[in-house]
């Protein structure tokens, strides 16, 4: 397999579906990165992000789990409770091939379980218009990773993300 980064940190090629599976299968995370622009989108919004909520804090590389919250715009019930569970679609995805959509789990307060990596694949499934759960474990159409503590921009949150090929469930 070719290199994929620019030496930067930001990717110098698109990963297609087949790299993809090798590196998250072989766990080379540190092989996933944004495009060159992407990154720096990234960098400037963590920056700013930073900025906002760490006024008169201590500056930190990584937001804590109340900035987190904050960032999230929790409400005031919210605040009580330590664990919620958020599917979105990845602010700042990897640079992957056209048709892969990246989509992140967050959790707040505990660790993602399977259950809940396979409710956020079925709730992708769903948004695409399919409702097949065998696809949840077909890795032609979803491949996922929990973010190990050394990769993780939000420490305090646990987060898997979830790769879906929208155009794979179509040949099916």
């Amino acid at each position: 397999m070719t290199s994929h980064s620019n030496g930067d940190g930001a990717a110098a090629a698109r990963l297609s579906w087949p790299e993809l599976q090798t590196i998250i299968s072989a766990g080379d995370l540190h092989k996933l990165a944004r495009s060159e622009e992407q990154e720096q989108t990234y960098c400037k919004a963590r920056s700013k992000f930073l900025a906002e909520e760490g006024a008169g804090q201590k500056k930190r590389s990584k937001p804590t789990f109340e900035e987190w919250r904050s960032m999230m715009k929790l409400g005031k019930n919210d605040m009580h409770n330590k664990t919620r569970t958020v599917l979105c679609l990845n602010d700042f995805p990897y640079y992957f091939e056209e048709g892969i959509e990246h989509w992140v789990v967050w959790k707040l307060g505990e660790d993602i379980s399977t259950s809940e990596i396979e409710n956020g694949k079925m709730e992708i499934l769903k948004e695409a218009g399919c409702s097949n759960k065998e696809f949840i474990n077909d890795t032609s159409i979803f491949l996922h990773w929990l973010n190990p503590p050394e990769l993780k921009s939000l420490p305090d949150v646990d987060h898997t993300h979830i790769l879906f090929r929208r155009l794979a469930i179509s040949h099916l």
